[in-house]
């Protein structure tokens, strides 16, 4: 059948990418997750799961927080508390005096330069990866090293679940960012409603 054939082919896409991605990250110094301007769950919950990826493969994460975002504000808060995460939420200043020739990007849950809080770290990122699931505007970050785009994914979180699945780095994630990305697809789904 044609739903069958469809999810085979996604699954094939989303190996190959996954196994990139990882390529991509254990050859960087550092991986700067960059969501929409007034992020929200699903954008914040998939980059607190991939960081995961990041620090398995001991390359340092950051999380760009744009102070903007009264919907994830609680987690926010949460998550800066713990000693793990420490250092790791940036905003877009901190953001370019990191990022070097060696610095992955990795823009989440939206396409458009438009919608980021610090575009200009789009135009100076000389590695940019671009994961999300809206359907395709004519404003699209370009060039990218690589492109994950899925509109057929219920959110960039549940994405971002299937590439640590097939990333393989035998560390498991902490409930926590479990909990961030299930609750990314929770919202996007409207309760698994759609």
């Amino acid at each position: 059948s044609k739903a069958r054939d469809y999810e085979r082919s996604t699954r094939v896409k989303t190996r190959a990418f996954a196994y990139a991605l990882k390529d991509f990250i254990s050859k960087s110094d550092g991986v700067i997750f960059i969501g929409h301007s007034g992020a929200d769950y699903d954008s914040m919950g998939a980059a607190v799961g991939l960081q995961r990826a990041v620090r398995a493969l001991n390359v340092k994460p950051y999380i760009i927080y744009d102070n903007n975002s009264p919907a994830v504000e609680k987690l926010y808060n949460e998550l800066r508390c713990e000693n793990e995460y420490k250092g790791m939420f940036i905003n877009g200043d901190e953001a370019l005096e990191i990022l070097t020739a060696d610095t992955l990007l990795v823009v989440l849950d939206t396409h458009r330069p438009s919608m980021l809080p610090c575009p200009s770290l789009v135009e100076k990122a000389a590695k940019l990866i671009l994961i999300d699931h809206h359907r395709r505007s004519t404003d699209f970050i370009n060039p990218c090293s690589l492109i994950y785009h899925e509109p057929y994914a219920s959110s960039t979180c549940e994405m971002a679940t299937e590439l640590l699945e097939y990333m393989n780095l035998g560390s498991s994630i902490t409930p926590v960012e479990a909990e961030c990305l299930y609750t990314g697809i929770l919202m996007d789904t409207k309760n698994f409603m759609v």
